[in-house]
């Protein structure tokens, strides 16, 4: 797309007039984004994204979801929420052809990380997403739409890999042999995981380090792509952070060699979060650990699914990087698996 096309749909929503130019994000594997600069000031103003609506098919309930959430987290002067902006004729998203669009306001100087690099970040996420469940917590969730259905569902994971792999080709089929060899082994594990006994709470769905803001000097802001909010466990939230801030290397490195768990961030997140002032229960404290093992093996189930299936969910740079993304989450499920007494130990102190 040309420049031309971004300035006609920006202009579209009710942004401040000013020069600005478009760069695009390559984080994220599912919308494209592209931040907004003021190119007389050069601070980042804005975020304007084109939704992937064949992966999100309700648009509508979509920006809900996000439009009930945000008035709620602006609520606490702790947390820096971000804004929605409404198309000039007070609409929620712009339709363009067959294109859906939405702008949001940027955190200007924002910090992210791609992997924990010290202690403060690990409490500081633990912190964060504790803010951001007790925030939404008087959120009815009858309001809230399920927007990618059985998003964290095992046993419809488990059911997706089987099917990929009735109608994939051998040579896929043996390329991840020993990947669905290990889930195989391994998905009984969790059947501990008694969700029904878990309270149901209104979930980001997506805490990957890299959707956390930070400044500077370390200090949580917000959470960003709001895309996933809906029902789910606290598990959810706490695995999938912790399975980047407890890794010692991204989820895109090769060499498996490298990989590590680092406990003293766990400790940190966990920390972080109790300081938040969240109210939780026994049985949620007692899933945290197990959380960090489960949240991987269900992105790499996800990942070697789609490789299986050619790559029709996750936007990818070479044709082997869900093979390569579903190696390196399984890899770490199974080492949080090894440290759950680690975990829990520490768990025990708080619980």
């Amino acid at each position: 797309m040309n420049k031309p096309d971004f300035l006609s749909i920006f202009n579209k929503f009710e942004v401040r007039e000013a020069s600005y130019s478009f760069n695009k994000i390559s984080m994220g594997f599912i919308n494209q984004t592209y931040i907004v600069t003021d190119s007389k000031t050069n601070a980042n103003i804005y975020i304007l994204q084109q939704i992937n609506h064949s992966i999100f098919k309700n648009i509508e309930a979509l920006q809900n979801n996000i439009s009930y959430s945000l008035p709620l987290l602006k609520k606490h002067g702790a947390y820096k929420s971000i804004r929605l902006i409404e198309t000039k004729s007070k609409k929620k998203y712009l339709k363009v052809g067959g294109d859906y669009w939405r702008v949001f306001t940027a955190v200007d100087k924002a910090v992210t990380y791609d992997t924990c690099p010290n202690p403060l970040v690990a409490f500081e996420a633990g912190r964060i997403i504790g803010l951001f469940h007790s925030l939404l917590e008087p959120l009815s969730s009858n309001l809230i739409i399920e927007t990618i259905p059985d998003f964290h569902n095992l046993d419809i994971r488990l059911k997706q890999l089987d099917d990929a792999l009735s109608n994939t080709s051998n040579l896929l089929k043996n390329r991840a042999k020993k990947e669905v060899e290990f889930v195989e082994k391994t998905k009984m594990v969790f059947t501990s995981l008694k969700m029904s006994e878990i309270p149901l709470r209104i979930c980001h769905n997506d805490t990957k380090l890299n959707n956390i803001i930070f400044d500077k000097n370390h200090n949580a802001k917000c959470l960003i792509d709001l895309d996933t909010i809906m029902n789910g466990h606290l598990l959810y939230d706490t695995g999938d952070a912790l399975r980047i801030i407890c890794n010692s290397v991204t989820e895109d490195e090769k060499d498996l060699s490298k990989m590590s768990f680092n406990l003293e961030y766990f400790e940190q997140f966990v920390q972080g979060f109790i300081a938040s002032g969240i109210k939780i229960t026994p049985k949620e404290i007692k899933s945290i650990s197990l959380g960090v093992a489960y949240m991987p093996f269900i992105h790499g189930i996800r990942a070697i699914t789609d490789f299986l299936q050619g790559n029709k969910y996750y936007t990818v740079s070479y044709p082997d990087e869900n093979l390569d993304r579903g190696k390196n989450l399984l890899k770490f499920s199974a080492i949080a698996l090894q440290k759950l007494d680690d975990m829990n130990a520490i768990l025990n102190k708080i619980g």
